[in-house]
Parts: structure tokens; sequence; C-alpha cells
């Protein structure tokens, strides 16, 4: 499969440190949500950098590395959410891009599924979530 690529951005100058947005909410009047947010590759919450509050926008700036997922929820039909799942292969600095490779649900074991299952539920949740402001504090207690 072709590698997909998503923007990061340095983190500290003169170190190899990326971070990625989570990012997404639903626009009412387009009728379209998508959410994406990066995981541990156990599918825990990562290192946060900053806070944002952009509605549908940027939410929280994560450290990434590769190894880690990042995964789209996209609600083009309510009640319909489709999720798709990213691995990050590595970091292209240069281009400061996040080269990943799709990773299919039906190849993911029980207990990888298992594991994605909290940042899912928050992603279905967050792609629906009109005008979407929040930085996901619950979240973050929740799987500590």
């Amino acid at each position: 499969m072709k590698p997909v690529c998503f923007q990061v951005e340095q983190l500290w100058k003169d170190q190899t440190d990326y971070g990625y947005w989570t990012s997404g909410g639903y626009d009412p009047e387009r009728q379209y949500g998508q959410f994406r947010i990066a995981v541990s590759p156990y599918g825990r919450p990562l290192k946060e950098v900053e806070r944002m509050r952009e509605q549908n926008g940027k939410h929280v700036l994560h450290v990434v590395y590769p190894g880690c997922y990042i995964l789209q929820a996209t609600c083009k039909e309510a009640p319909v959410i489709e999720m798709e799942f990213f691995r990050i292969q590595e970091i292209n600095q240069k281009a400061a891009k996040a080269v990943c490779e799709r990773v299919l649900e039906e190849d993911m074991t029980q207990q990888q599924y298992d594991r994605m299952q909290p940042s899912m539920d928050l992603a279905r949740m967050e792609c629906i979530t009109p005008y979407n402001q929040n930085n996901h504090y619950y979240w973050r207690g929740r799987n500590e």
C-alpha cells in the first residue's frame, strides 16, 4: 500500500522531537465530521506539549515517534462513522511529515484492537461534536 503522510512540526530547535496536532470536529452546515488523534503504540495518550481551542481545528499537540498511531474517525453521513488506523513508520524531517502505513482493522489482533478501544471511542465522539473545541483532559485521566 502507498504510504500516507500527515503534517508534523518540530517541537524544539536543534532537536529531533516532532509533534502532531489532535484536531477536528463536526461541521453541521456541511454535515461532515472528521477527527484525528495520535496515540502510543499501546493506544495510550502521548505527552502533551501545547493546547489550542480552535473550532473543529487544532486541540492538543502531542509528541509522536515511529510506532505511534494516528486514528482518524470520519462521519460523512450520520450515524455512520468510519475509522482508519495509520502507524507512523518514520518522520521525514526535511518535509515535516509523518510517513505512515495504513493498518487494516482485520489485520489487528484482538489485544491490539482492545488497547485502541478508548482512543477509538474518543475519536468517534469528537468527530460528531459540533464546533468542537475540546482539549480532552478527561481522556488522559481515564487512561492512566
